[in-house]
């Protein structure tokens, strides 16, 4: 994931259809759009063996942020996620 200037917002995602589809990078927008169309998204981690698993499914809060965990902060939380 890439962060704004700030470092305070999430700017762009790679974004992956399935396990076999290659990576495009998403703008924050875009997943807040397929959010709002019924599309859903997860986290998923890369395994030191290589193997791919699921992780946490991607929420929407506040019609603008993209999250991890539904609660009330502003900033979006997939911190952990490795930036590019």
């Amino acid at each position: 994931m890439r962060y704004e200037k700030d470092d305070k917002f999430i700017e762009k995602v790679k974004v992956q259809e399935g396990v076999a589809g290659l990576p495009r990078v998403w703008r924050r927008e875009e997943v807040v759009k397929g959010l709002n169309t019924s599309k859903t998204f997860c986290t998923i981690l890369i395994k030191s063996n290589g193997n791919i698993e699921k992780g946490k499914k991607v929420e929407l809060y506040d019609d603008q942020f993209i999250r991890t965990k539904a609660n009330d902060n502003d900033q979006d939380n997939l911190e952990n996620l490795p930036r590019f």
